[in-house]
């Protein structure tokens, strides 16, 4: 009798995820960049609101961003 190969599923759900973490990674940097660095080097006050509301559209775009390179790493990868 064999016993299932644990390790091998594990990766495959880690890569079947994959997007989603790479596209939360890449909004966060962005945000980081766009949202704190910038205002930062640039002597401007930062505005709670309007890094919430840039956190979520980050986030957004962060994810599209990560399907997408699923769907181009499926076609072409």
């Amino acid at each position: 009798m064999t016993t299932p190969n644990l390790v091998s599923h594990d990766k495959k759900q880690i890569r079947k995820n994959m997007w989603l973490m790479e596209g939360l990674i890449w909004s966060v940097i962005m945000f980081l960049i766009m949202e704190v660095a910038t205002p930062y080097a640039e002597d401007q006050p930062y505005e709670l609101k309007k890094l919430l509301t840039m956190g979520l559209v980050w986030l957004g775009v962060g994810l599209i961003y990560g399907l997408l390179m699923k769907l181009v790493r499926k076609k072409w990868g």
